[in-house]
């Protein structure tokens, strides 16, 4: 793997990220002789310890994100829900099925009433299995009951298909887009296996289930229904989901009422105060109107401004573009620093040079300092402009 993260907007995709050491339960067995002691025996201790997280569950913060969202409605039809873990061995530090090689994750999707969900233990609600995955009977356990098994059959991925159904990505942690506020920048996803096609008439509600494959090889020999739940979130699919008609509908009574009437363009006058202080009118219209290009001209219609200032705000309120932008000018001012002193020294050798030798045909240390100097120059930054006196002047008392 390349040690240099991807540059902010990409991201790097891997299949695997297997763990160095597989998960279960180890132990260290420590010697201490005692040589040059007659009848001394050795001393054995042992210490035990688990590599891996649980089998049953996930903590709060393994999963970094959902999609589709969850209890979200849209035209989700086509698009394979996945969903973003934090650690990025996760779906490879356990067996799949048959206690074969990983990935141990699986992503199963159900329209209602094709699953029921429940609660209880391990030995209520998948007895045998407790041992295999290094379990105890009375390990509490969310489950999801498949209540067809045709459904089931048709949903199970094959081994081949489990490794195809995961993978790593990679970001960088300074896009706040893509890391998921992720501490490292790794994480890995596992995606479904089926759409989530929209009902006809209505809305279709999904369950989409993060389930466990661990030894689960009655599964695929149809003697058990019951998949072993480590998450789930619901959401609904409608073929009306789209944009335009999201848009159409969008209820505006949350943003408040427009103080008056709307000309033709949909704006509304606002009294305002001018620079100098003198009271004016102008025109204003929200991001969700459209008005012709001749109105938004308009010398009285501050719409673009307000949009303007909105978008300045905004990017000062982001950390690491105003990070970005200082570096940017700081650069840029030393660059013309830089390039002024150059030119002054440049010109005032060139007034000097009758009669000496270039810069070239002096010794190996003048131009090591020559060149130092060049450096140190480009890398300084510019010294701040003087500040002005306020300070009235000084006026000086003449005598009569």
């Amino acid at each position: 793997m390349t040690p240099d993260p991807p540059p902010v907007g990409s991201m790097q995709l891997y299949d695997a990220v297997t763990p160095a050491i597989e998960s279960g339960t180890y132990q260290i067995t420590s010697t201490i002789s005692y040589p040059g002691v007659a009848n001394a025996a050795p001393t054995v201790h042992r210490d035990f310890f688990a590599v891996g997280g649980s089998p049953l569950q996930l903590s709060a913060t393994e999963v970094l994100s959902c999609h589709p969202p969850a209890n979200a409605s849209g035209a989700f039809d086509e698009e394979l829900p996945h969903v973003v873990l934090s650690r990025r061995t996760l779906p490879w530090e356990r067996p799949g099925p048959n206690g074969t090689a990983p990935p141990w994750l699986a992503l199963l999707v159900f329209a209602d009433g094709e699953v029921t969900f429940g609660s209880g233990t391990m030995s209520s609600e998948l007895p045998g299995l407790s041992a295999q995955i290094g379990a105890n009977d009375d390990d509490p356990v969310d489950v999801a009951t498949v209540t067809d098994a045709t459904v089931l059959a048709g949903l199970l991925p094959t081994q081949q298909e489990l490794g195809l159904l995961s993978h790593v990505r990679r970001v960088n942690t300074a896009d706040t887009a893509l890391d998921l506020d992720d501490d490292d920048g790794w994480m890995a996803v596992v995606v479904a296996n089926r759409l989530p096609l929209a009902a006809d008439p209505g809305p279709a509600r999904y369950h989409a289930c993060l389930v466990s494959f661990e030894h689960r090889d009655d599964l695929y020999q149809g003697t058990s229904k019951t998949l072993l739940l480590l998450y789930r979130w619901d959401f609904q699919t409608s073929s009306d989901g789209t944009f335009d008609k999201l848009a159409e509908d969008l209820g505006v009574d949350t943003l408040g009422h427009l103080p008056g009437t709307t000309d033709d363009d949909g704006r509304v006058s606002i009294a305002l105060t001018q620079r100098d202080g003198t009271a004016a009118t102008a025109l204003y219209r929200g991001p969700f109107t459209v008005a012709a290009t001749a109105a938004a001209a308009a010398d009285q219609d501050i719409s673009y401004d307000a949009a303007y200032e909105l978008g300045r705000l905004l990017g000062a309120a982001d950390a690491t573009l105003c990070r970005e932008l200082v570096d940017w000018h700081r650069a840029s001012l030393a660059a013309a620093q830089t390039e002024i002193q150059t030119a002054a020294v440049n010109a005032a050798a060139e007034r000097l040079r009758s009669g000496h030798p270039s810069l070239e045909d002096q010794p190996a240390h003048v131009r090591a300092a020559a060149s130092g100097l060049t450096t140190l120059l480009r890398r300084a930054a510019p010294p701040a402009p003087p500040r002005p006196s306020h300070r009235p002047p000084i006026r000086r008392r003449r005598d009569a």
